[in-house]
């Protein structure tokens, strides 16, 4: 690790403990070694920095929208943890290749099948592009849910720390795909419903929003 990246990772470290009490117990749960896609539940900027403080020393690497870099800040921050660049409004095989290498040198990429924040904490529709990384790669998902996040600006305002509970699931293996790493849509669909549902199974029931009813 570079003097920067400790610098920086100190300092990040010390402001989630200013900001935030975090929760989580079963983070043990993941494995010391070998690839591994994280699904994690999208709610605000605080995740980011949470799950990778959370994993290290594991080499984690998160898929971030391409706007990221259009801060200054954010960019050097991005680029400080080997962040996967992704544009959301196509299929960015580029970004695809660049987390399949990753994986295949034994790092934990993380991905957030929602696509987007839904900053009050409910959980939105899944997308398949976690899925079918899994399928051509032979990783597992481990879905990764947090909660309470979503109050840290009110929080702040009141000069109190959120309480940010994180909880771990169980691996999920998906099959391998056909030749060019692709699963049958109803089968894909199927393997998006399990990571989904996993993840809401391990939300309080506020939190579970459009699936809520088949939890």
């Amino acid at each position: 690790m570079s003097v920067r990246l400790a610098v920086v990772n100190a300092t990040i470290r010390l402001l989630l403990k200013l900001i935030a009490r975090v929760r989580a117990p079963g983070i043990a749960r993941v494995p010391d070694r070998g690839p591994l896609i994280i699904a994690v539940n999208h709610i605000n900027f605080l995740e980011t920095p949470l799950i990778y403080i959370l994993l290290r020393p594991r080499r984690t690497i998160g898929v971030a929208k391409v706007e990221t870099w259009d801060s200054p800040l954010l960019r050097v921050l991005a680029n400080l943890w080997e962040a996967i660049p992704i544009r959301r409004s196509v299929v960015d095989t580029a970004a695809f290749r660049r987390a399949a290498a990753a994986l295949a040198e034994g790092a934990i990429v993380v991905m957030a099948p929602e696509g987007t924040r839904s900053r009050d904490g409910q959980l939105r529709p899944g997308r398949p592009g976690i899925v079918t990384l899994a399928a051509r790669t032979g990783a597992p998902i481990l879905p990764i849910v947090h909660f309470g996040g979503e109050a840290v600006w009110t929080s702040l305002r009141r000069l109190r720390r959120t309480i940010v509970t994180v909880r771990t699931g169980r691996p999920i293996s998906v099959p391998a795909g056909d030749d060019h790493g692709r699963l049958p849509k109803r089968e894909r669909d199927r393997y998006l419903d399990r990571v989904m549902l996993a993840m809401a199974a391990m939300l309080p029931e506020r939190y579970r929003g459009v699936y809520r009813d088949r939890v």
